[in-house]
């Protein structure tokens, strides 16, 4: 989740390196939902456990993107701009 989470931020907003950066940034989005979706098929019970979670891969995924694009971390919010569900539907993408 937390790497899911970070590439949305870089796509969101890594405006320098989005023109080269987007479609591998997308691929990952789309990997990291497959292996989620799969999971969860696998182990339903952890379909709460993703929304205790949330917040703090959010947190983790902020510092990560701060550190992967040396922007300042204040370029991403504090609070995630996704909802839980946004970051798991396959045809969510932040324009």
């Amino acid at each position: 989740m937390t790497v899911l989470l970070e590439h949305l931020l870089k796509l969101t907003y890594w405006e320098a390196e989005k023109e080269n950066n987007a479609r591998g940034w997308k691929n990952t989005i789309k990997e990291q939902r497959r292996q989620i979706k799969k999971l969860l098929r696998n182990s339903p019970s952890l379909k709460p456990y993703a929304q205790d979670v949330f917040s703090e891969c959010y947190a983790d995924a902020r510092i990560d993107a701060a550190d992967n694009s040396s922007l300042p971390i204040e370029t991403f919010p504090t609070d995630s701009p996704f909802s839980l569900e946004e970051t798991l539907t396959p045809e969510y993408l932040p324009t």
